[in-house]
């Protein structure tokens, strides 16, 4: 099946089988709304104009309440997440979530499946990378080295659970013209890095930004 065709078909399944809480944003549990920033709020080299003013993502353990320091990439993947919500595009969410999965597992696919299908995941993420909007929705850092916030034990149960599987169930689950199993898995992994933690988003008012925005733009003509 050509890439464009089983990416398609995944994202379309995904669509209707992950949980509503990742398409709607409301696996954020606690939204801080704040009118007030600071300059070091102020992200003087932002791209996009909702950037100008920084989102703070909070992540701590449901089990015993420890906090957990997110990375650059897995608190962008959280904050696109809530902006395609937001704007109600809960297609480009699954797409968003589609391309994470594929990044972050990269390291295990090559450690545990055929190489002509390492390649043709890769070929696909690719694919759906080209039809993904970033002016509209931003995108992650090139540097970033992690998508999602998987766990370390995540990660290793992942891991056994592929390496575990004979050449027929792999096929099966990666590469069937039935992406049935390949939707339960990737939801499955979302659950391993979203479901057994709390996420608190800080972010600023409407108003807020744009003073932000002002107070910018009287700076950058006085320089």
């Amino acid at each position: 099946m050509q890439k464009f065709d089983w990416s398609h078909k995944v994202i379309t399944k995904l669509w209707h089988s992950l949980p509503e809480k990742y398409v709607d944003g409301s696996f954020i549990e606690n939204r801080i709304i704040q009118d007030e920033f600071t300059t070091e709020d102020i992200n003087k080299d932002a791209y996009y104009m909702r950037d100008i003013l920084k989102t703070y993502i909070s992540c701590e353990s449901k089990s015993n309440a420890k906090k957990r320091k997110l990375s650059s990439g897995e608190c962008s993947t959280i904050t696109m997440m809530v902006l395609c919500s937001e704007w109600k595009s809960p297609h480009e969410v699954v797409r968003l979530l589609y391309l994470a999965y594929l990044h972050d597992l990269d390291p295990i696919f090559s450690r545990n499946l055929p190489p002509k299908l390492v390649s043709k995941l890769r070929r696909r993420r690719t694919y759906t990378m080209k039809n993904w909007d970033k002016e509209l929705y931003g995108f992650w850092h090139p540097r970033s080295k992690k998508y999602l916030p998987l766990d370390e034990a995540a990660f290793v149960e992942i891991e056994s659970w592929i390496r575990a599987m004979d050449p027929e169930t792999i096929e099966k689950v990666f590469d069937s013209d039935d992406v049935t199993a390949f939707a339960e898995h990737v939801c499955h992994v979302m659950e391993l890095a979203f479901s057994n933690k709390t996420f608190t988003l800080t972010f600023f008012s409407e108003e807020a930004y744009e003073r932000a925005i002002d107070m910018l733009s009287v700076n950058r003509v006085c320089l």
